[in-house]
């Protein structure tokens, strides 16, 4: 390698040519450290660069059927922070529920998660998400400013 490159600059090149040409993070770790040695880079750098460069999803189908009702379709930011996950339905009622809990591993949490999921009636699920239109309506008409409740 070229002294005058620095390191991080030229395996930042080798991870936008390997996801250019369509290669998965773990591939693309492998196919540098093939060239470069063992431990040249890792798997969860990989991962790294390709979720700060993910190409947005959007689907033909539904860009099409979109176009066809005529309907204006606003940009989506990858994270939003004028609505914080923790603002959402969901994530209220479980903090609340989560007060004072106190979970030994990763399995006891599992299960109390999979508990607490399963309690909630169809109808819990429904509002949140019935709720959610009013809320971001909330947000647009107060200029996208963050609200407090």
């Amino acid at each position: 390698m070229d002294p005058q490159v620095d390191k991080n600059e030229h395996f930042r090149h080798l991870f936008l040519f390997e996801f250019n040409k369509g290669s998965k993070a773990t591939e693309a770790a492998q196919n540098i450290c093939a060239v470069y040695g063992e431990g040249a880079t890792n798997e969860r750098t990989a991962q790294r660069w390709f979720h700060d460069n993910a190409r947005p999803h959007t689907a033909n189908l539904t860009k099409m059927a979109l176009q066809e009702l005529g309907w204006e379709v606003l940009p989506h930011p990858a994270y939003s922070p004028d609505v914080a996950p923790s603002d959402y339905h969901l994530f209220r009622s479980l903090s609340n529920a989560l007060s004072g809990v106190q979970l030994e591993d990763a399995a006891a949490l599992e299960n109390w998660l999979n508990g607490f999921f399963a309690s909630k009636p169809p109808a819990f699920y429904k509002r949140g998400i019935e709720k959610l239109p009013g809320r971001w309506e909330e947000i647009v008409n107060n200029g996208g400013e963050y609200i407090i409740d």
